[in-house]
């Protein structure tokens, strides 16, 4: 018999064309085995998309999924951060009214999202926030810019304190809004999948594969905003290059940007990228399935950040989905990742700020024999860390406080 019906909101593209609809989809697999019928509504590119109509290709069980055009121009923009009114369509199309449990906004504009509450609760429901990240000022002072950062503003200081119930990402936001006395769960980037068998490690005597991915050292992404380069590439490159050195050997595989990306941002390490040579490819965006599997083929997917707002208040989804699909991870010693990370399982940690002690760290990680990296890839592909599955009772637990 069925808790009654949960609708998720937000700016997901689905069924898993960003990195907010994998979070989402993980999440209500958990709500659906939990027994509630779920029900999404995320947004699309696709052209000539209806004002509001079922995602096509979209079956999985016990989850119904709704898209709305994503908005094109400044008016449309402006509506979206006032209105609920696809949401309503669903509410209606569903049958929801009558045992609507609680509708949750996913990173959600304030007014919005304070009109979702206020809908939720007259329904008999909640209102609950999925609060992934905590953006600063975007670099813009047009209308819309500064909508955005008031926005912002008003969602994290004053909306979110208001709600009937958080799900957060990080200890960080767990710790930021534990005053307001709120039922809180805090849920990493959940992954809805079992990779089986880790793929192979490379044969000693070979040059290690690394592997990364990311679009946060990306000029047009960096224009937007003000909070600075959050996947730091441009530090593994320093690294790597003290590590070959010393004699590593290694070849990575960089995804999301290209060699003329990051040249723009960092014209200085033109030398590095020669003394690197073949080690280093860039590839650019490509398809998603063709990522996946250079991950999972990967050694060790490897990425360094620097501990700001930005940084701390989400949760890297590249850590959990390299664990999740085999491949240990070298990154640097954050809050967010330490919680999981499991030194010599799913993976190692690397120095950020000492330069030297981050290139010793690499110097070892890529002498470890095949033999105990291939154990490394066993224990993540096995781990469960990251299976939504995982996570059921302390949702269960979650909702109980919340009803």
């Amino acid at each position: 018999m069925s808790r009654g019906t949960i609708l998720y909101v937000g700016g997901f593209e689905l069924p898993d064309l960003n990195a907010a609809a994998q979070r989402v989809l993980a999440n209500a697999l958990i709500f659906r085995d939990l027994g509630y019928r779920v029900g999404l509504v995320g947004v699309t590119r696709r052209q000539g998309a209806p004002a509001l109509g079922r995602v096509p290709g979209f079956d999985i069980p016990g989850i119904e999924a709704w898209e709305a055009p994503y908005p094109a121009g400044q008016v449309q923009w402006l509506r979206r951060t006032v209105g609920i009114g696809e949401v309503k369509a669903v509410v209606a199309a569903m049958k929801a009214a009558p045992d609507l449990r609680a509708i949750i906004a996913y990173n959600h504009p304030a007014v919005a999202q304070w009109r979702l509450l206020a809908y939720a609760r007259a329904l008999g429901g909640k209102g609950i926030a999925d609060v992934t990240e905590w953006y600063g000022d975007v670099r813009n002072d047009s209308v819309s810019g500064v909508v955005k950062n008031l926005d912002g503003r008003l969602r994290m200081g004053w909306v979110n304190r208001r709600m009937d119930g958080l799900i957060t990402t990080s200890p960080f936001l767990t710790d930021h809004y534990a005053s307001t006395g709120l039922p809180i769960v805090e849920l990493p980037t959940l992954m809805d999948e079992s990779p089986g068998a880790a793929a192979a490690a490379t044969p000693d005597g070979r040059p290690k594969r690394l592997f990364f991915a990311g679009s946060g050292f990306d000029p047009a992404v960096l224009a937007r905003t003000r909070d600075g380069l959050k996947d730091r590439i441009d530090l593994v490159v320093e690294r790597l290059a003290g590590a070959a050195a010393s004699g590593a050997a290694f070849h990575l595989d960089a995804y999301g940007l290209t060699g003329t990306d990051y040249r723009a941002l960092r014209p200085d390490h033109a030398p590095l990228l020669e003394q690197l040579g073949e080690r280093i490819r860039f590839h650019g965006r490509r398809p998603r399935e063709e990522v996946r599997r250079a991950l999972r083929e990967a050694d060790y997917s490897i990425f360094l950040r620097d501990e700001t707002r930005v940084t701390l208040a989400g949760f890297p989804s590249k850590y959990s989905e390299s664990v999740a699909l085999g491949t240990p991870v070298l990154t640097n010693a954050m809050p967010n990742v330490l919680r999981y990370h499991r030194q010599d399982l799913t993976g190692r940690l690397i120095d950020r700020d000492d330069r030297a002690r981050g290139e010793a760290h690499l110097v070892e990680a890529l002498a470890v024999p095949a033999a105990e990296i291939q154990a490394m890839k066993d224990f993540c592909a096995g781990s469960g860390l990251f299976h939504y599955r995982s996570f059921l009772d302390s949702v269960a637990d979650f909702m109980n406080r919340v009803e």
